[in-house]
């Protein structure tokens, strides 16, 4: 329940200008009104007489003002990520990666990012991504994708590693994973058993 912040009036009501707020009946003109400014940014028109809520028919001036103009866009910051072998598909031979870097901070790190935003404060950059296939083919694929955001992002270059999240650097990490799976050892302990 918004709570009040403050009230104006009493008002006179006008021919026509307010109806009740559960009917469609008109209110009579020259009745006294109290208008009441919630915390929550509305506004309550109620009787004098015995607080009844009344609603305007027509809308005032700041109300067509506020439903004219477009609401204010708000800057979306970047929500940094963190990609690993356990949330990368590498059925798929290539990724998108989006990168952001402060323009605000000289030296702002560049990080990588879930989705490219409205935040005026940022550059983005949208890179494919190639993370299986061969070593040389990733790493050349790769070297082609940084260069072509050298001209918007150049500490990119020097910063990736032309191999990072490639299927070879997870190769030792995903053998363990699947020596560690509870259907394997079962079907060990059944054969040794057998």
């Amino acid at each position: 329940m918004p709570n009040i912040e403050f009230k104006e009036g009493p008002f006179i009501t006008k021919m026509h200008e307010f109806k009740y707020s559960e009917t469609d009946v008109g209110v009579r003109k020259d009745q006294e009104y109290f208008t009441y400014r919630l915390d929550n940014k509305k506004t309550e028109h109620r009787l004098k007489s015995n607080s009844e809520l009344i609603v305007r028919k027509l809308k005032s001036m700041i109300e067509q003002y506020k439903k004219a103009k477009p609401d204010i866009a708000r800057d979306g910051y970047p929500k940094e990520v963190f990609p690993s072998s356990k949330n990368l598909n590498f059925k798929n031979k290539f990724i998108k990666r989006i990168f952001a870097k402060s323009v605000l901070r000289e030296q702002a790190p560049i990080v990588e990012v879930e989705s490219v935003t409205n935040a005026k404060s940022y550059i983005f950059v949208t890179i494919d991504w190639q993370i299986g296939g061969t070593v040389k083919s990733a790493e050349l694929f790769n070297k082609k994708s940084l260069l072509k955001v050298k001209n918007r992002m150049p500490e990119l270059l020097i910063q990736i590693p032309l191999l990072q999240l490639h299927e070879s650097k997870f190769s030792d990490e995903v053998s363990n994973r699947r020596l560690l799976r509870a259907d394997m050892y079962a079907q060990t302990n059944a054969e040794s058993s057998g």
